[in-house]
């Protein structure tokens, strides 16, 4: 019934031609997005198996403020420059691969014979090159440093939402299961 009427106002409003086509699609997405928002259908999160006596506790957080996203969004940022620099470099590999060579000399050569102890200089120097290239550098430690800080921020901030949250009136804490 409603959509004889509707359709009568649509044709004596706009007429039957393309504009009264379009107006009828445009009334139909309208309504479809109306309902969308009004229903809720239950959704599923997970599947649990829960024998007698078990217990299962949903707790869910508060939406992120504008101030928590862009924490999150700075945190993911840092976390992607983190993984950039502590990335080997060509170099670093090299170093490894001299290191492992001089080292696999210094255990193929006699102890006590020159060839050992120009191995084990050279590894000496070898290593203490592979030390000095393997050590964070300083803008690492800053952006490390930095993760953390923005983390823990971000966890302040988003426990002080959750137990503001709390003390706000809780919904029923009855849950409907559906087999």
């Amino acid at each position: 019934m409603f959509e004889t009427v509707r359709d009568l106002v649509v044709r004596k409003t706009f007429g039957g031609g393309i504009q009264g086509t379009l107006a009828e699609k445009g009334i139909d997405w309208l309504n479809d997005e109306v309902r969308a928002a009004v229903r809720h259908e239950p959704e599923m999160l997970e599947r649990v198996n829960l024998r007698p006596g078990d217990t299962y506790t949903v707790i869910a957080r508060p939406a992120d403020t504008k101030a928590q996203r862009r924490l999150a969004e700075r945190a993911e940022a840092l976390r992607a420059t983190e993984a950039k620099l502590s990335r080997t470099s060509a170099r670093q590999r090299r170093a490894a691969r001299k290191l492992a060579r001089a080292q696999k000399k210094l255990d193929r050569s006699r102890v006590g014979s020159r060839r050992h102890l120009r191995a084990k200089a050279i590894e000496a120097e070898r290593a203490k090159r592979f030390d000095r290239l393997m050590a964070p550098s300083k803008k690492l430690a800053r952006t490390r440093s930095e993760l953390r800080a923005v983390t823990t921020e971000l966890e302040r901030s988003r426990a002080r939402s959750f137990s503001a949250a709390r003390g706000r009136a809780r919904r029923s804490e009855t849950v409907d299961v559906h087999r």
